[in-house]
């Protein structure tokens, strides 16, 4: 029963990422085209890799922390949110190095 409160808890805090994600994938085209960028502009691979990364990660968090005591569950769901975190964030670098002009200050 703990696992599975621990586990629902993170699960909202990874579909907040999600969400971020989301929200993300139909705004930035839309602002995009607002300061006349071409559609061939966006990082559609970046949008897709933030919505896919998520759930791929919890599940994978799932399947690394089933075995483990509570406390460690949660650490591993913990861990695999930093990853998400860390991954997103890393590739948000990575698109600004490969076009910085695609990047509007």
């Amino acid at each position: 029963m703990k696992r599975i409160l621990i586990a629902a808890g993170f699960a909202l805090l990874y579909l907040y990422d999600v969400w971020e994600a989301v929200s993300t994938l139909i705004e930035l085209p839309r602002f995009y085209a607002a300061i006349g960028l071409a559609s061939d502009q966006v990082p559609w691979w970046l949008l897709i890799a933030g919505v896919a990364l998520p759930p791929l990660v919890y599940t994978a968090a799932i399947l690394i922390g089933r075995r483990l005591s509570p406390g460690r569950f949660a650490f591993v769901l913990l861990v695999g949110l930093a990853v998400v975190a860390a991954l997103s964030l890393g590739a948000v670098a990575l698109e600004f190095w490969v076009r910085p002009s695609s990047f509007v200050f």
